[in-house]
């Protein structure tokens, strides 16, 4: 992505993730394709991959990269997050909520994501090359902690205690974030009644701004292996199973993290077995005129049922990422192809290096190989 994106490595869960994948599909039983026989014959194979958390670097480059939030803490003790960061459906604006959350001490309830435009939000590049909750999330992360210590300042002259000797919890039983002396828990004020109060003596609000870039972009690691089902006759290709590993350091958003892994797939495989897009030599334009309705894609009865398909983090801790965060993004669909490419070998003998793998390519190899 450019000559001074620098990519340093401070955590790496592939082993991890090779080891526990490779016993969760059965890697160890995978029988060679030459022993192969009959119609149905089943593979299975796997395929590593990666992609940068944004586009970082020590020093700034052609390629930018940086976001910016603000965190406003309100009377009633609620919060807002204001940031141009998008979220293109694979919970980023959830995630950077949940990490101001964390870092204020409040009930992640409290925070609200507000609306934003190019009139009331400072720049953010846009939400590419898995940079979402590495960089957005990360800009909002410290961001929040900014907030956090005007707050804490203006809860060090109520509480008459130093700043250094404060720190913020929720309190789950009033459903609020409180403030407290460590040590002395007994000694506490909610954080509404900080804000509340400061509002009241005119010292201002508990509000932060500032655009943030990363000056690293650690990879995300990801791998699958996948079971397949290749039918001898038709060439037709059925994915049967599939683990899918993801190294997102600490996962903030799991469910959604399993979300985009799962989509991940679903992308790739259909520009393993399916996808394409053709022009005619003449004019240069796609035959379909660009309409999703005559372009083929995957349906559901073609990817594996849920129980057969399997999503497992790496237990890593990413020191440079928003609480030990990474991205998932482009590298959930980055080895997919690759990796069904690798069990349609292990079914066939054959490898295919051309995609999409169409069923009259399979026809068209197995009938060569036995002619041969």
């Amino acid at each position: 992505q450019g000559p001074t994106v620098k990519s340093t490595i401070k955590s790496d869960g592939v082993k991890e993730l090779i080891e526990r994948g490779s016993k969760l599909i059965g890697w160890d039983k995978r029988p060679k394709p030459y022993n192969k026989k009959g119609r149905y014959r089943r593979g299975i194979g796997m395929a590593r991959g990666f992609h940068t958390s944004g586009t970082g670097a020590p020093v700034p480059g052609e390629v930018k990269d940086y976001t910016t939030a603000m965190v406003k803490i309100n009377e009633d003790g609620t919060v807002d997050l204001l940031t141009a960061l998008m979220d293109h459906g694979g919970g980023t604006l959830d995630a950077a909520a949940k990490l101001v959350a964390e870092e204020l001490g409040v009930p992640f309830e409290k925070v609200g994501i507000s609306p934003s435009d190019t009139r009331s939000t400072g720049y953010d590049v846009c939400t590419h090359a898995t940079r979402g909750v590495y960089c957005g999330g990360g800009a909002a992360h410290e961001v929040a902690k900014m907030a956090k210590q005007v707050l804490l300042e203006y809860a060090s002259r109520i509480l008459n205690a130093p700043v250094k000797a404060l720190k913020t919890k929720p309190d789950l039983k009033r459903n609020e974030g409180i403030v407290y002396v460590d040590g002395m828990p007994e000694k506490n004020i909610t954080i509404a009644e900080v804000a509340q109060t400061a509002m009241n003596n005119d010292w201002g609000t508990a509000i932060a701004v500032k655009s943030i870039r990363m000056v690293n972009c650690p990879p995300a690691f990801t791998n699958y292996f996948v079971e397949v089902e290749v039918d001898m006759e038709t060439g037709h290709v059925k994915i049967t199973k599939v683990v899918a590993g993801s190294d997102a350091g600490v996962v903030i958003n799991p469910s959604l993290a399993r979300g985009q892994l799962h989509g991940g797939f679903y992308r790739g495989a259909g520009m393993a077995l399916l996808e394409d897009t053709d022009y005619d030599r003449k004019t240069g334009k796609l035959t379909n005129k660009g309409m999703l309705v005559d372009y083929k894609m995957l349906g559901a009865e073609d990817l594996p049922d849920p129980e057969d398909f399997k999503v497992i983090f790496a237990d890593t801790y990413e020191p440079t990422g928003p609480l030990g965060a990474k991205g998932i993004g482009e590298a959930a669909l980055n080895p997919v192809p690759a990796a069904v490419a690798s069990a349609v070998q292990n079914a066939t003998g054959i490898w295919f290096t051309k995609l999409p793998i169409l069923p009259e390519d399979i026809l068209m190899e197995v009938n060569k190989n036995r002619n041969e």
